[in-house]
């Protein structure tokens, strides 16, 4: 499916750090080390991507976040 990396957060905490990913109107977030060697860490504006979706890791958005973790099972860039 088509989606937008739009972000990278570094932060070392529970449900923060990893890359914010928009699909349609949703923003999910994933740990998977998969993007950041394909996408990077720093993004500075939103990178287009091809991405296939994997299971729900976590459920962060009753935690410090309004974002679910999942992980990525395949990512490539839109050029």
């Amino acid at each position: 499916m088509k989606a937008d990396v739009v972000a990278f957060h570094p932060e070392k905490c529970m449900c923060c750090w990893g890359w914010d990913i928009k699909i349609g109107d949703k923003i999910i977030r994933t740990e998977s080390g998969i993007v950041g060697s394909v996408v990077g860490y720093e993004i500075e504006k939103p990178v287009a991507v091809l991405i296939v979706l994997g299971e729900k890791e976590e459920d962060c958005s009753t935690r410090f976040t309004n974002f679910d973790f999942y992980k990525i099972i395949d990512i490539e860039l839109i050029k």
